[in-house]
């Protein structure tokens, strides 16, 4: 007879050996600091502002918002150039036209407008660099407004000023102060077209029908548009040189 014993078996948990955490590399030491590169603040880049067209005008006493509404307004206008002339005569009704050395046509005394600088000033200003003569111009004789076009991508607002009568006298006392060497004459209103052509003959031509008429011609590209006379004594836009002036109300 066979004697059956209950046996426990024996069971035992093995751990399962679990390999030890990769060591990283440690960052590199500043030389100067000491410190670990990693462990160092860093500097905010430094960024340069992107030009925009044109600076806003903040102001305390107006609304952000409209302020710059404005200011993209102005920007959007395009650049225009500026310029000023005069006519200057001699006894006999003669034109004075003078020609630069750097360019081959002839012209009025004149030129640009600069920078902090009124029409009369530049006009002030081109007599004696070009001339010598210091001399004050007259009456505003008309205003030409020139659109743009090519070869010239801006517009163009041209002033010419009467600069009255220059006598054999004053002639005489024409020198060249900056060293330009203007060439200089007189012509006749009549052979004006073999001196100068198109818009600056027809814009000479304007202001000599102003001399004298008391009034300011409004052109548009040398032309005499409807309503285009303004009287220098702020009479009403419209008035016809002759008739008798009346000042506006205010």
């Amino acid at each position: 007879m066979v004697q059956e014993t209950d046996q426990e078996t024996d069971t035992t948990i093995v751990p399962i050996p679990v390999p030890p955490p990769a060591r990283t590399a440690a960052a590199p030491r500043s030389r100067t600091t000491g410190l670990h590169a990693s462990s160092r603040r860093r500097r905010p880049e430094r960024r340069t502002p992107r030009p925009g067209p044109r600076a806003k005008p903040w102001s305390s006493g107006r609304p952000r918002a409209e302020a710059e509404a404005e200011s993209d307004f102005l920007a959007a206008f395009p650049p225009v150039h500026v310029g000023a002339g005069v006519l200057l005569r001699d006894d006999w009704g003669c034109v004075l036209l003078v020609k630069p050395v750097r360019r081959s046509r002839w012209e009025i005394p004149g030129g640009q407008v600069d920078l902090e600088e009124a029409p009369r000033q530049a006009v002030r200003r081109q007599l004696f660099e070009a001339l010598g003569l210091e001399r004050e111009p007259g009456a505003l004789l008309c205003v030409d407004v020139v659109p743009a076009r090519e070869p010239y991508p801006k517009p163009e607002i041209l002033y010419l000023f009467d600069g009255g009568l220059l006598g054999d006298a004053e002639q005489e006392t024409i020198w060249h102060p900056g060293g330009q060497q203007h060439d200089w004459r007189f012509v006749q209103p009549a052979d004006l077209d073999g001196f100068i052509l198109g818009l600056p003959l027809r814009r000479v031509r304007a202001g000599l029908a102003a001399c004298g008429g008391g009034h300011t011609v409004n052109l548009e590209d040398g032309y005499a548009r409807e309503n285009a006379f303004l009287s220098h004594d702020d009479a009403p836009i419209g008035r016809p040189p002759g008739a008798t002036p009346t000042r506006a109300s205010r």
